[in-house]
């Protein structure tokens, strides 16, 4: 009997090579989260520009720059019934920056970051944030690229001080 290589496997499984090229970076991820459990993120989200993220713990909240991702813990009612949750959001606005909402959309510093939709996917309203001013200091303004990410636009601010990790994307 012949054994067959993880790669000749795959490729039997998946013909298509850009799919067979995602499917072994998440093989890959898997394997190295096992390694270094709690530092890997896979994210499935469709929120994030990235997929698989390094997480630093070993920061100070004054690290965190626009642009960033950052990990962070949050309880809502819009995120499964109220759990606490884990997130994984970008840093769009941060401190002394001009953040504006008008009719649901958000601005800072004059770029758009997005719109803040009227209905959850299940048909129930939800409230957007509403703030126009400059973001206070230790506040952070967070999004996701995906209409349906519940970020900043619902959750509003959140502390640096809650922000448990910086994530940098891999892949």
């Amino acid at each position: 009997m012949r054994r067959k290589t993880l790669k000749k496997c795959l490729t039997d499984f998946i013909r298509d090579r850009k799919k067979r090229s995602v499917c072994l970076a998440a093989v890959s991820a898997l394997v190295f989260g096992l390694l270094l459990p709690g530092r890997i993120v896979v994210a499935i989200s469709p929120s994030l520009d990235h997929r698989i993220f390094v997480i630093t713990k070993r920061f100070t909240p004054d690290e965190i720059r626009k642009g960033d991702y950052v990990v962070f813990t949050i309880q809502s009612h819009y995120i499964k019934n109220g759990t606490a949750s884990r997130l994984l959001k970008k840093v769009s606005c941060v401190a002394g920056e001009k953040l504006e909402t008008k009719t649901r959309e958000y601005y800072c510093s004059g770029v758009y970051l997005g719109t803040a939709k009227r209905y959850s996917l299940k048909g129930e309203p939800v409230d957007a944030f509403v703030y126009s001013g400059t973001v206070p200091e230790r506040k952070l303004f967070v999004t996701g690229r995906h209409v349906d990410s519940f970020d900043s636009r619902y959750l509003g601010f959140i502390e640096r001080r809650n922000v448990e990790g910086i994530a940098r994307p891999l892949l």
